[in-house]
């Protein structure tokens, strides 16, 4: 998701959380003098699923693009959707 979306990441995040899943989100995980993209990584090579937000903010922001095709080309290589996409534009 892009920044300028967290409110509804934040919605939907929450909301997968009450159905008993784990979550990151990086809002809640990131602390000060964290790494993010060493945080993000770990947490995409964790992950069993990637939500992506796509929105006119998300398909501007590389830092989007370069997560979900992470996760994609796992998805690619196992032949598993791993890639969940949800549009809010």
């Amino acid at each position: 998701y892009s920044h300028r979306d967290i409110s509804v990441a934040s919605e939907i995040a929450e909301f997968v959380r009450e159905l008993g899943c784990e979550v990151f989100l990086d809002a809640w995980a990131l602390r000060l003098g964290d790494s993010i993209t060493g945080k993000v990584q770990d947490a995409l090579c964790r992950c069993d699923y990637l939500v992506v937000l796509l929105s006119h903010n998300s398909i501007q922001s590389e830092w989007v693009e370069r997560e979900w095709q992470t996760k994609y080309f796992d998805e690619v290589n196992r032949r598993h959707v791993l890639v969940l996409p949800i549009c809010l534009d």
